[in-house]
């Protein structure tokens, strides 16, 4: 678990010692801003071959999602976005 996860709606966190996964439990609508994440290298969508846009400031990584139809979705229930330190 990441104990020092931000408290999100619709968003669990867990942690490995090189990244933090983002569970969306909904397709994100926008940027998904992830406070406390800190600098964060390289994000990918689990499922999904291509690298994803991301910026860290002050903390905060926000990551683009890719504009998916409904086919290209890597799931139908939950979404996992990892972000490498």
């Amino acid at each position: 678990a990441w104990k020092d996860a931000p408290k999100l709606d619709t968003v669990r966190f867990t942690q490995k010692t090189d990244a933090i996964y983002a569970i969306c439990l909904e397709w994100p609508k926008g940027e998904l801003a992830v406070p406390g994440a800190g600098t964060v290298k390289q994000a990918t969508l689990l499922g999904y071959n291509q690298p994803l846009e991301v910026k860290s400031d002050g903390g905060t990584a926000s990551i683009t999602p890719p504009v998916l139809t409904i086919d290209q979705m890597p799931c139908r229930h939950a979404y996992v976005f990892k972000l490498a330190k």
